[in-house]
């Protein structure tokens, strides 16, 4: 049953979590002089898409994971 619930729950393709706690409207990208290349171990990458890795990367305009 928590199976069922979990794959219908709304979520926002954007910062990755569910509709009710996105935190789209609280991201203010910001530009940098500096390149940023987040490094993620892959079980991680996969298993946690909401992270600070990502949330990272949504508020860097120069960087990527």
């Amino acid at each position: 049953m928590q199976e069922e619930l979990k794959q219908h729950r709304n979520q926002c393709y954007t910062c990755m979590r569910p509709v009710s706690t996105c935190v789209c409207k609280h991201i203010k990208p910001l530009q940098t002089n500096t390149r940023f290349v987040i490094l993620m171990h892959p079980k991680e990458y996969k298993k946690q898409k909401n992270g600070t890795g990502h949330m990272t990367n949504l508020q860097l305009d120069n960087a990527e994971i």
